[in-house]
């Protein structure tokens, strides 16, 4: 429970209101029983305030409000259980049943933010069971107003047949919609479909297209994509340097598979003068950082590091071993 948060100036003034009031009710002969009925009962409200323990107004009245049927207020009053709140004047639990309980009332009234929270409740298990059927069919009603958000996750559940019929077009479609919105982990779900040909014609300049906008945004996934269509020269014309520049900025936020590429171009001088330390240096980070994005051939990776350890000195390995331990991402 909680006291109503007042400032003490407010409180000081109201007691001083209170007392001539009062004062005024027993002295004067006209009217006392106005000014004695007013002193008394903002004499017991400041004796509530302080000393009377009671809900928090602010909840009490966003409670009122969502069981009105206010669809913004059910939202932000399950946002309120969803993280937790704790503030002057309001208080509310973690609690993810209650937190699905208004999103779901918000939703049903079109609400758009709730339709999304909804579909994450459904698809990550908190407060209901995990059920992809009902995170696409919520996903799918925020989607349709324009989320770009669940447009992408729509898109992935088209793509990998979670709670829908497994549509390659469909998740170009939805990933389309979320792309040209400007959402870059669409963008770069749409740049992948591209250069595979899922669902749509194969095309690399289209890929690497949508690669580019997204790795401008800082999409580390992006960022490594763009730079193989760089050194293969898919979809766009080879440039080594433009390939160790793209690997550089998703090595530089712990990406192991452009840690991985940036450390064979420094081992063969592709785009970069050759350089065994840095070569070194990057390929000691993979795995180590973001290990799940670089699990494949981790053994014959470990292998090669092997190999170029024995290209350096004893020095050359104790400066490499600090620059590793001093690493840090870049977010």
């Amino acid at each position: 429970m909680k006291k109503i948060g007042v400032d003490q100036e407010i409180l000081a003034v109201w007691l001083v209101v209170a007392v001539v009031l009062l004062i005024a009710g027993f002295t004067m002969t006209e009217g006392k029983f106005v000014f004695l009925s007013l002193g008394i009962f903002l004499s017991a409200l400041l004796f509530f305030v302080l000393l009377c323990p009671v809900r928090d107004c602010e909840g009490e009245l966003y409670r009122w409000l969502a069981h009105k049927g206010d669809a913004k207020t059910q939202c932000d009053l399950a946002f309120y259980f969803y993280y937790g709140y704790q503030q002057e004047g309001l208080h509310v639990e973690l609690d993810y049943n209650k937190a699905v309980e208004w999103f779901r009332k918000a939703a049903e009234q079109g609400n758009v933010e709730a339709q999304g929270y909804l579909a994450d409740c459904y698809a990550s298990g908190k407060g209901v069971g995990v059920n992809y059927k009902e995170a696409a069919k919520w996903y799918y009603k925020a989607a349709e107003q324009g989320d770009k958000f669940a447009q992408n996750v729509l898109g992935i559940y088209y793509f990998k047949g979670l709670g829908v019929a497994k549509a390659s077009a469909d998740a170009v479609r939805w990933y389309r919609k979320a792309a040209e919105g400007g959402y870059a982990q669409a963008q770069y779900n749409l740049g992948n479909c591209y250069r595979d040909g899922e669902g749509i014609t194969q095309d690399y300049m289209e890929a690497a297209q949508w690669f580019q906008k997204a790795a401008e945004k800082g999409l580390a996934d992006a960022q490594c994509n763009l730079g193989i269509c760089y050194y293969n020269g898919q979809g766009v014309t080879q440039d080594y340097g433009e390939a160790v520049k793209w690997y550089r900025k998703a090595a530089e936020q712990g990406y192991a598979a452009a840690q991985h590429n940036l450390s064979f171009c420094y081992y063969d001088g592709c785009g970069v003068n050759q350089d065994y330390l840095e070569a070194y240096k990057w390929h000691s980070l993979v795995g180590l950082v973001n290990r799940a994005h670089f699990q494949k051939g981790l053994e014959k990776s470990e292998q090669w590091r092997a190999e170029l350890k024995g290209k350096l000195t004893g020095e050359q390995i104790t400066e490499a071993n600090h620059w590793v331990r001093a690493f840090r991402p870049r977010i």
